[in-house]
């Protein structure tokens, strides 16, 4: 181990939050059109994609009077803490191998919100919270009631954000973490429950991808307190934009030149410790068939490939993507789902090893959208430093 304990990383995993927090709270100070507008999104122009958590802060501001503002950054803020609480419990049980803590501290991991700062209080948190949250408490309940709790989950998510729904079988990966004992025939029957209600969610979504003008506006109108540009160059101006049109969109950010083949690279380079600590585990073959979990990296992956075809915040998707499966193979590694061979790195001098780390996790990012270069994280200090001399 290189660390001999994890103060460090708790530490760490805090001051991020705390970091990116008041990095939300500039966003909805300025009424950004992004961060913030998201948020606003409601049913009072009828039921629209995006709209299930606006709408839940629209009545609680109803009922207490409690500026809306501050609802959305009070709420958003205890998704945050409540993340970073449980991902400090569940990093506490896990041995910190010079490969693990390049896992943990890949570009795409927990830091990457601090790194890019545009992504501080995006609706990921809410997917984000309902994976940690499952995995710190689905296994209280009893086998039979967890699929309910899974099934809300999965609702709250593709109903607050429509490309939430490729995630879903994340959900039922944790399902399978957390039960691998039992007998499969009996986690069969529960995935099919969740399946047709994650499929009725799905067609619901489908079929209200978009509202006409008098909708948005009357969105606006009941939000015009806290948003006065409403419709302005923000989400809630692209409540009518049909699924096809998106596409549209996104095919013209693909001609760009070598994007496709940037973020391919990006993928790979951010995703190649976690893949290989996938590849040197194994399944718990006590309860389980035989297959290297890697397999379980690649067909999550494939899952979440259309999301890259309806939108293009590709950074984030992979961001979400990674964060959740660090999320589950944490998990494995404690209920024994997975086997992790021990890896010898003996060779590698200690203070090599923190200079790989460091380089590695801490002096680059991925844009979150629309580029093609990579981002040095000091870049910015730099040069301001640079022009004051």
């Amino acid at each position: 181990m290189i660390f001999k304990n994890n103060r460090f990383i708790d530490s760490l995993i805090f001051i991020s939050t705390f970091v990116i927090i008041l990095n939300f709270a500039y966003f909805v100070i300025e009424k950004s059109p992004v961060q913030y507008s998201d948020w606003l999104i409601n049913y009072q122009g009828g039921f629209v994609r995006r709209g299930l958590p606006g709408e839940i802060f629209y009545q609680l501001n109803k009922f207490t009077n409690i500026p809306l503002d501050l609802i959305v950054f009070i709420s958003i803020s205890l998704l945050y803490i409540f993340f970073a609480i449980n991902f400090v419990k569940l990093a506490k049980k896990i041995k910190f191998s010079f490969m693990n803590l390049l896992v943990f501290f890949s570009p795409l991991s927990f830091l990457y919100p601090l790194m890019e700062q545009k992504i501080s209080g995006r609706k990921d948190i809410i997917f984000i919270f309902s994976i940690i949250f499952l995995a710190t408490y689905l296994e209280k309940l009893k086998f039979e009631n967890q699929k309910y709790l899974i099934i809300l989950l999965i609702l709250i998510s593709t109903f607050s954000h429509t490309g939430f729904f490729v995630y879903v079988p994340i959900f039922f990966l944790i399902f399978l973490i957390l039960n691998y004992r039992i007998p499969f025939k009996k986690i069969f029957i529960e995935l099919i429950f969740i399946s047709f209600f994650s499929i009725v969610f799905f067609f619901l979504i489908f079929f209200n991808t978009s509202i006409d003008q008098n909708s948005i506006n009357e969105i606006c109108k009941s939000i015009k307190e806290y948003l006065p540009s409403c419709g302005k160059s923000d989400y809630i101006e692209t409540l009518n934009w049909s699924l096809k049109y998106e596409i549209e969109l996104v095919t013209k950010i693909w001609n760009k030149e070598n994007y496709i083949r940037f973020y391919t690279i990006a993928f790979l380079l951010a995703n190649l410790p976690l893949m290989y600590v996938f590849y040197k585990s194994k399944l718990n073959k006590k309860y389980l068939f035989d297959l290297n979990p890697v397999f379980i990296f690649i067909l999550i992956s494939l899952f979440t490939f259309p999301i890259y075809f309806i939108g293009a915040d590709y950074g984030r998707y992979m961001h979400l993507t990674y964060l959740s499966l660090l999320i589950c193979y944490f998990k494995a590694i404690s209920t024994k789902f997975l086997i992790v061979e021990k890896q010898s790195f003996y060779n590698i001098r200690k203070s090599l090893m923190f200079l790989i780390i460091i380089l590695y996790g801490f002096t680059w990012t991925i844009p979150h959208c629309c580029n093609n270069n990579f981002k040095f994280i000091y870049q910015k200090p730099l040069s301001k430093i640079k022009n004051i001399n």
